[in-house]
């Protein structure tokens, strides 16, 4: 913790998460709070996260700006401005066609801006928390955001594996990871859900006929087009109403004290 707390001056006050890549604090800083990020391992991904710190310096399209920490020439973290945020438990999704469409649009709407704004592409659909208002925010800032030019995400079609994972997981089909591998064709429809697979997902979910018949049908390379994500976007509103419904007042109340 000290790493944190000497050079920069935070005062550490809760846990937020921890994964493979790092651990996630909650901590303020001359009157303000910062969620602050500290890397194990960014496996390669420090030059597309020092790129996403140049380019984003607005908090906009859910997702914020970030200051990058350093230790000598190693990039070691990152903070950004804290905002309480939730997870939904899966069950919600199952149960709520809003909460999918809302999550899906922020997705779609997020993407399309960092696309068309600053050259960039989420490669990892699956990381958006709930705020009190109904918003989703991105909250992985690390490995899952690529520029557009990442040749080893581009030739295995890993942001169209992420938009597909924003599509499906909510609704409980997972799709094969394993099938991310060198030469994607975004000349030919995309071949990484099986066609069951869509049927279930129509069945669930009925307003997605028109973008499953759109992907299904069309050259992977629309999975490029910040235009294909914004068309997404604009079908459906990205804000929960009543968000506050949807977690147990215990884990909303822990979330916002920085202890979930």
């Amino acid at each position: 913790m000290s790493r944190i707390q000497a050079p920069l001056g935070f005062q550490i006050l809760g846990t937020l998460g921890q994964g493979a890549e790092s651990t996630v604090y909650r901590a303020r800083k001359d009157g303000r709070e910062y969620v602050v990020k500290m890397f194990g391992d960014l496996s390669g991904s420090e030059g597309d996260l020092e790129a996403y710190s140049q380019r984003v310096r607005a908090q906009e399209a859910g997702i914020f700006p970030v200051s990058l920490i350093y230790h000598g020439a190693r990039l070691a973290g990152l903070y950004y401005s804290y905002v309480p945020l939730f997870g939904v438990p899966a069950v919600a999704y199952r149960r709520s066609q809003s909460l999918r469409q809302a999550l899906l649009s922020q997705y779609c709407f997020t993407q399309a801006h960092l696309m068309k704004q600053h050259a960039m592409e989420m490669v990892d659909g699956a990381q958006f928390l709930l705020a009190e208002d109904g918003q989703f925010y991105y909250v992985d800032y690390g490995s899952c955001i690529v520029t557009a030019d990442n040749d080893w995400c581009r030739t295995r079609g890993y942001t169209v594996f992420s938009f597909l994972r924003a599509l499906f997981d909510p609704v409980g089909i997972v799709l094969d990871a394993a099938v991310r591998q060198p030469g994607f064709d975004y000349s030919r429809p995309c071949e990484f859900v099986q066609p069951a697979q869509y049927e279930t997902l129509r069945r669930s979910s009925p307003w997605t006929a028109p973008i499953v018949e759109r992907i299904r049908q069309t050259e992977a390379g629309v999975f490029l087009d910040p235009d294909f994500y914004a068309w997404i976007a604009g079908l459906t509103e990205r804000v929960v109403p009543h968000a506050k419904w949807l977690v147990a007042p215990d884990k909303l109340r822990r979330a916002i004290a920085g202890t979930l």
